[in-house]
């Protein structure tokens, strides 16, 4: 009998009790730490007039991890809204990188931000400071 050979999608790797493999929405390619925090964010895709209420599920200085109602069009760019803290509110832009519907009806989505430097470095300091209060 022939060996069947693997394919790299075929690969799950377990981690610290996770499993990462083939699923977009779960494999670990992220440049930055991902906290396990879920808050308020708002967002508008391109040509759209009002902006859509959501909640993150993961998030790190560079995306995060969202629920929507309804898929989005992957090539549509979003603009977002995100309540940090109550004090703390920024307006960004961002790209849908993947997106799965749910067995509820809704979309699990991952976006990845992009940020003027200023603002960067102020989610950049705001991430930190989360990271050593946890």
């Amino acid at each position: 009998m022939a060996k069947q050979k693997k394919s790299r999608a075929d690969v799950r790797i377990a981690y610290r009790g996770r499993t990462f493999g083939s699923d977009p929405g779960l494999d670990n390619r992220r440049q930055s730490r991902r906290m396990a925090r879920q808050f308020p964010i708002w967002y508008r895709p391109d040509g759209k007039d009002e902006f859509l209420r959501s909640r993150t599920l993961n998030f790190s200085s560079n995306g995060a991890r969202i629920i929507m109602p309804e898929p989005l069009d992957p090539e549509a760019g979003l603009l977002l809204e995100l309540e940090l803290e109550e004090k703390l509110r920024l307006q960004a832009r961002a790209r849908l990188v993947w997106q799965r519907p749910m067995a509820d009806g809704t979309t699990l989505a991952g976006i990845h931000f992009v940020l003027p430097p200023d603002v960067q470095n102020r989610l950049n300091n705001w991430v930190k400071k989360q990271a050593k209060a946890s």
